[in-house]
């Protein structure tokens, strides 16, 4: 058989894969590789019998057709490796180990059947088609895992040294240096010894060339079809990225690094405003907490302190800061108690949310329950302020005591990130965030101390503490054309933490 013959059967090989890969938008990747494994298929089939099967090539001996499946298998790899980057290769590294495994286990069931056959039947055992060594087949997964290992460094090394070279270049030596060292590790893993003769240079050289020539123009043409900030992600890449885990473990870091920085985020941005169980909830599900803005079902509760601007004007500063922050210490804790969010402290308001950032069913209970204890706290406040003469101060101008007003309403929200990309806060917005406070404002008209809404009574019908509300009519609220239905709480010796 004339040289060319062989060659241009390693060719259309090579250019098979190409085509093949081409469809790849398609029909995927699974073609690629079931060619591939009836290439391996073959390559066993032709190193089986007992005297080689050679093809004669130019200017030297006649060498083992082998090297026409072994060759473009070397091209499959790399082209995996050039056109669908490192994870694909390492995915196509891992899955020719498993290939070589599942058919040296066939290899031995078929020499099983062959050498022990039924009564009667010819022992074919010894025959080269059923012919099976553990140990070949050890050397010969070896070899072909340090192949690919080689081809894909040595082009990458060559490519990253030489990158204006065309691609042929660095192909062509990686074919030969790998086909080189699959002769080598085998020998070496099979025999023990290494000798010149194995490597095969000359054949191996043709072999390259023959499926290394259509692979560089497929790769041309494939590369060209690319927008050069791809390319250079596809061409510029660490020779040892295929077995370096380093990349692997810069990914680990930045990956860490984006957790730590939610965690932080996720502590500095709630852990004074809800519950640390809610801060824990969060920080074990991240992605219940949706800060980029969502439409949710709340409750709303807005208080303030009746007389604020006349204990203000009346007091130094230093004790208005003093009386605020026992009065929020009290507050902030029945509204955390019952897993609510306080989304503001300003002045004297406090503006606090009830089934935000997490979902909670029974938010107006827990609203009307935390309003309830609210206005508990502050007549024990009172009491004790009235023991170490704080109130004795008060009186002197015309202040009797610490008195709160609450307005409750419950409705949708818009929850989210709210702010610049250098100031930003979780907040909630929407017109029942409005609606809350105008209903706080109506507590001065009609000389109560707890509002709410008919939507948020509704939600409290079965609730202890719902009997103790008293229908105050409708009312016309600031900023509304519908007049609100509101009620009032009644005072009542209750204790509301036992609600």
């Amino acid at each position: 058989m004339a040289p060319w013959i062989f060659l241009m059967e390693v060719a259309g090989l090579s250019s098979a894969v190409c085509l093949i890969h081409s469809a790849r938008s398609r029909l995927g990747l699974v073609p690629v590789y079931l060619l591939v494994g009836l290439f391996e298929a073959f390559l066993f089939v032709v190193g089986k019998p007992k005297l080689p099967i050679n093809a004669e090539l130019f200017f030297i001996e006649p060498r083992g057709i082998y090297l026409i499946f072994l060759a473009t298998i070397m091209v499959a790899g790399v082209l995996i490796y050039v056109l669908e980057g490192t994870s694909e290769a390492r995915r196509f590294l891992a899955g020719l180990a498993i290939l070589y495994l599942a058919h040296g286990a066939i290899d031995i069931f078929i020499e099983y059947h062959a050498s022990h056959p039924p009564p009667g039947e010819l022992n074919q055992g010894g025959i080269d088609l059923v012919w099976y060594s553990t140990h070949a087949r050890i050397a010969s997964m070896g070899a072909i895992l340090a192949d690919f290992v080689v081809i894909i460094v040595i082009y990458q090394a060559l490519h990253n040294r030489f990158p204006k070279v065309p691609l042929a270049f660095p192909l062509y030596l990686a074919l030969i240096a790998a086909m080189i060292t699959d002769a080598a590790v085998f020998k070496l893993i099979r025999h023990g010894d290494l000798a010149w003769s194995v490597f095969n240079i000359g054949a191996k050289a043709q072999a390259g060339a023959a499926a290394g020539i259509p692979a560089a123009l497929y790769f041309a043409w494939q590369l060209r079809r690319t927008p050069d900030a791809a390319q250079k992600g596809i061409l510029n890449r660490n020779a040892l990225e295929l077995v370096d885990m380093r990349r692997k473990l810069v990914v680990m870091r930045e990956k860490l690094a984006e957790k730590q920085a939610e965690y932080i985020y996720i502590k500095e941005n709630f852990s004074q405003y809800v519950s640390a169980e809610v801060v824990d909830a969060i920080l074990l599900d991240p992605s219940k907490l949706k800060l980029g803005g969502e439409l949710r079902e709340v409750t709303i509760l807005f208080a303030d302190i009746r007389g604020y601007s006349t204990l203000s004007e009346s007091m130094e500063p230093t004790e208005v800061v003093r009386i605020l922050n026992q009065y929020f210490g009290l507050v902030g804790a029945v509204i955390l108690a019952n897993k609510g969010m306080i989304n503001e402290f300003e002045g004297d308001a406090v503006l606090a949310v009830f089934g935000a950032p997490l979902d909670l069913p029974n938010h107006a209970d827990a609203a009307l329950k935390s309003a309830v204890e609210m206005l508990q706290r502050v007549e024990q406040l009172n009491e004790v302020w009235r023991q170490d003469g704080t109130l004795e101060r008060w009186r002197e101008v015309g202040i009797d005591g610490l008195a709160i007003r609450i307005g409750i309403h419950s409705g949708p929200v818009v929850a989210g990130n709210i702010g610049s990309e250098e100031r930003k806060k979780y907040a909630v917005i929407g017109d029942t965030v409005n609606i809350t406070s105008r209903v706080e404002g109506l507590n001065k008209e009609l000389e109560t101390s707890l509002l709410v809404t008919q939507a948020t009574r509704e939600r409290v019908a079965g609730n202890g503490l719902g009997g103790h509300l008293r229908d105050c009519g409708e009312h016309a609220v600031k900023g509304r054309s519908e007049r609100v239905r509101v009620y009032a709480w009644q005072a009542a010796t209750v204790d509301a933490s036992s609600v």
